[in-house]
């Protein structure tokens, strides 16, 4: 149970809103930006959701995502808590930020940015990350051209393989999108289906074989 749901939340932790565009449905206009909301299902049921706020100012983008997970039969089976800051000039991460209470097991991870590659500090570890590295929070198409991951709940290395699948349509409450379909594989234990209209998340998939075959989503709330 703990180990499927954590991964489902490293897919879940944020979107986006494109730079200058309308809010899109599904994202309501605050002063500091937008926010978007994903509703968390497994195998369609509803375990909770992820409320993320998109800051753009100049060329800095700060991302803001709180996710609240938690996976009832009669009693509380599973919970996940995670709060992720990330900030991004143009194309370049600056800064990244998890807080994770992992069903009890709490992990704190920073990265930031070095002429060597991102520096990590992991539960209290430090270690440096290959060039181009970038967490796998997933906010936009950014990681589409990384070839190294960081899994946001604990600062792990992931090598990845990402595949464009093209043009899909995925439907937000009644609505029908247009969309763009990416596969990412990490291993054996992490693979994401993710879809994007434009730069905005509005769609993840996950059925592995570390999901015990449950069907986990979150879906863009219109």
């Amino acid at each position: 149970m703990k180990r499927f749901t954590a991964l489902a939340i490293t897919a879940l932790a944020v979107g986006s809103v494109g730079a200058q565009a309308a809010p899109p449905k599904g994202t309501a206009k605050t002063e500091a930006g937008s926010q978007l909301v994903y509703a968390v299902t497994r195998d369609g049921s509803p375990i909770g959701r992820t409320i993320v706020d998109i800051d753009r100012s100049g060329d800095t983008t700060t991302v803001t995502s709180k996710t609240d997970i938690e996976v009832k039969v009669i009693i509380v089976l599973y919970r996940f808590k995670q709060d992720v800051t990330e900030t991004w000039k143009g194309d370049q991460l600056v800064s990244f930020k998890s807080q994770t209470d992992d069903n009890g097991t709490n992990h704190d991870v920073s990265i930031t940015s070095s002429g060597k590659g991102p520096t990590i500090v992991a539960d209290g570890k430090t270690s440096t990350a290959p060039a181009g590295a970038v967490p796998a929070s997933f906010w936009s198409t950014r990681f589409a051209k990384a070839k190294t991951l960081i899994h946001p709940d604990n600062g792990r290395l992931m090598t990845a393989s990402v595949k464009d699948l093209g043009p899909d349509e995925v439907t937000v409450g009644r609505t029908p999108r247009k969309a763009e379909h990416y596969k990412v594989s990490a291993g054996k234990d992490y693979d994401r289906d993710l879809w994007y209209d434009g730069d905005q998340l509005i769609r993840v998939r996950i059925k592995d074989a570390s999901t015990q075959g449950n069907l986990i989503g979150s879906d863009l709330q219109q």
